[in-house]
């Protein structure tokens, strides 16, 4: 089982990558995750210019002027080419390379390939990123901080045992982005989450907690922390702890219900909150506080701030940053004499930047106060004609003195830089190439670099930050059925980054909150690069691990399991609307674009998604034989029958040759195929 360190996948949805890799989602270079329970990202970027002429800030939004070049496996070692101008004539390879965990070595290879000399510039910019509310929005998250004093704890309202809508709904077994039942982010809640989505909207609906108290206490005081805005007051009953009603009445931003309890015994308790139904609420979490120290709980909202401390280091060429939102810091050094150390106080440097190009006097540019960065700008760097020159530097992190250490390291064993940079290049994905392939390796291995370099931090998804594979970084986001072809590119250059991509949209057996990871189109590709897998490996513990995962991903697509509603007309045909728009992946597909314009979602069902469930039933069922779990073949051959009987009589439309879209009646009995 452990041949491939499974065990560290359990209860984990994290790629197994070292916290330094190329996890930007703004300008790139090297990033590194100082906590990663806390969604921040450093990022040092690293790009070239042209002395008082030109600057391409290599933003990963769009092209612009750089490529992923080269890189390992585990991203040990990773660099971009930097194009200055065009054809190769000049540009710049940029590469990160391990020197240990707190340390990664850069190496800038300037190459001029012209007649004339040419005087360049090196950027490092270096900036703090932090969470934002949700993807494709650069708003970021502040989280509200709760101080509470002696004998009092505080509990999150999504740390429930168990939470229950009156009406139950599709995604109760499977939220989006692995989001809980009722889980909302925004700023202001307690760890930028909150309990909401409707909740308290119908009567009856229910949520139950269950925490320890650890000392007890002679006279309690319940404080619950929520926003309402309605217009009514939002009415709940509520026992455990305490039995009674209470009112929330309206806020206009966060608002605190303080209740007596009294006496409250050392060890476990319970609180249970029932609707009455009146209107929906926002519960960020309540604590549990001595009657006399109600005044010492204090609520926060996060100022996150971008400014470093700006130190100078133990030698030239070096300075050392605190971030004052991390608790070690940050030493960079470089191996060039002409810099200068310069401040960007702005959102963005794609305009900001390159209007200040001939700017040669401030050390200080300010546009706004939505971020920070700290420039060491080297120029100018002289090289001559058809040459090359090279021009190192070092970004670790660590306490004070070690991070001096670091840097005093480097120092002393510079002649040693370009042996780790050989031995970890030497780490590059190889290829055995016969002579007919020769003319792809170059394309190849470009592809090789973006596909293993395309990983964003932080994700959010069941209540944690992650690395995570994207198709583009723009999407900084999880996709399901796009990351099951990630994951199958990336079994053809490392298997370790294959399991890592397939693991991230699993779920624990038994996992009620989410069968699966879901975003996007509800497409199985994740159960289709388990058979790559399994068939490339032949490998026993893989097979033990994934399969009770898979299975509770086929059950639920299959209408088998928790609040699935996919199986819900009487022709037995898959339909999955209630999860996503689109069923197969093709977002302007006429039939489906039909079924939405004319709101026939409740009526129709294409006959991809029961294709689908034929599939991954015979992939699983091969895998139940290989286990020996009989009773589970019985079920999986049940679904074959029943989806290959429905679509064979429901699906093939004898007008066109063609298997089509499926019309019910309001019983959900078959009608026809769908015209349109």
């Amino acid at each position: 089982m452990d041949s491939y360190n499974l065990e560290k996948l359990k209860h984990s949805h994290d790629l197994r990558l070292s916290n330094w890799g190329p996890y930007t989602k703004k300008y790139m270079g090297i990033s590194h995750i100082p906590d990663e329970k806390a969604g921040l990202r450093f990022d040092l970027s690293v790009f070239p210019g042209l002395y008082r002429r030109k600057v391409d800030v290599p933003n990963v939004m769009w092209e612009s002027g750089y490529y992923p070049w080269e890189a390992s496996p585990d991203l040990s070692y990773f660099s971009h080419r930097h194009e200055l101008e065009w054809k190769d004539k000049v540009y710049c390879d940029i590469s990160f390379s391990a020197m240990d965990e707190n340390r990664r070595l850069i190496r800038c290879e300037c190459v001029n390939s012209t007649e004339q000399e040419q005087c360049l510039v090196l950027h490092y910019m270096a900036s703090m990123n932090f969470p934002t509310v949700k993807p494709y929005d650069p708003k970021v998250l502040r989280p509200c901080i709760v101080e509470l004093p002696e004998r009092s704890q505080w509990i999150d309202a999504l740390d429930y045992e168990d939470l229950k809508f009156a009406t139950e709904r599709p995604t109760d077994n499977l939220g989006t982005d692995g989001f809980w039942r009722g889980e909302l982010r925004d700023t202001g809640f307690t760890n930028g989450k909150g309990l909401g989505s409707g909740f308290g909207e119908e009567i009856n609906d229910k949520v139950y907690y269950r925490f320890n108290i650890e000392n007890s206490i002679s006279d309690g005081i319940l404080i619950i922390r929520y926003r309402f805005k309605g217009s009514k007051s939002a009415c709940f009953k509520v026992d455990g702890i305490i039995d009674g009603n209470i009112e929330f009445l309206h806020t206009d931003d966060f608002g605190l219900k303080t209740i007596k309890v009294g006496r409250i015994s050392k060890g476990w308790h319970i609180l249970n909150l029932t609707s009455l139904g009146n209107s929906s609420i926002e519960l960020d979490g309540f604590s549990i506080v001595p009657s006399d120290k109600v005044k010492d709980v204090k609520f926060s909202v996060k100022e996150w701030n971008y400014c470093p401390d700006i130190i100078p280091g133990p030698c030239e060429n070096s300075i050392i940053l605190k971030y004052k939102d991390v608790d070690n810091y940050y030493g960079i050094v470089w191996s060039h004499d002409n810099y200068e150390i310069r401040e960007f106080y702005c959102d963005e440097l794609d305009r900001y930047l390159r209007f200040n190009t001939h700017n040669h006097t401030a050390k200080k540019f300010k546009l706004n106060d939505q971020g920070h960065y700290t420039n060491i700008f080297m120029r100018p760097i002289e090289v001559g004609k058809n040459s090359e020159r090279i021009i190192y530097g070092m970004v670790c992190y660590g306490s004070r003195i070690k991070v001096e250490e670091y840097i005093n390291n480097y120092l002393e064993k510079k002649s040693g830089l370009e042996s780790i940079f050989n031995t970890e290049k030497s780490k590059v994905v190889k290829y055995d190439v016969i002579k007919n392939g020769e003319k792809y390796v170059f394309s190849q291995k470009r592809m090789a670099a973006t596909t293993l370099t395309n990983v964003v931090y932080p994700v959010y998804t069941c209540k944690s930050y992650i690395k995570h594979n994207t198709p583009g970084r723009w999407w900084d986001c999880l996709y399901t059925w796009d990351s099951g072809f990630i994951g199958i590119g990336l079994m053809e250059l490392d298997i370790n980054r294959a399991i890592d991509c397939l693991n991230a949209y699993l779920t624990e057996p038994g996992d009620d909150q989410a069968a699966f990871i879901h975003h996007g189109s509800p497409v199985p590709v994740q159960i289709y690069l388990f058979l790559e897998l399994w068939n490339r490996t032949q490998s026993m513990g893989l097979l033990e691990y994934f399969y009770p995962r898979l299975r509770q991903y086929h059950r639920f697509l299959s209408g088998r399991l928790g609040s699935s509603t996919t199986r819900q007309l009487k022709s037995n045909l898959i339909k999955t609307w209630d999860y996503f728009y689109n069923s197969g992946g093709w977002d302007d597909y006429p039939p489906q674009v039909y079924v939405h314009k004319n709101r026939l979602e409740k009526y129709v069902a294409p006959v991809s998604n029961t294709a689908h469930c034929i599939r991954t039933a015979k992939i699983l069922k091969m895998a139940a034989y290989a286990l020996g779990k009989v009773e589970d073949i019985k079920e999986y051959e049940e679904d074959e029958k029943l989806f290959s009987e429905a679509i064979q009589k429901y699906c093939y439309d004898e007008d066109t040759g063609y298997f089509g879209y499926v019309v019910h009646d309001d019983e959900g009995n078959p009608k026809g195929i769908l015209r349109h």
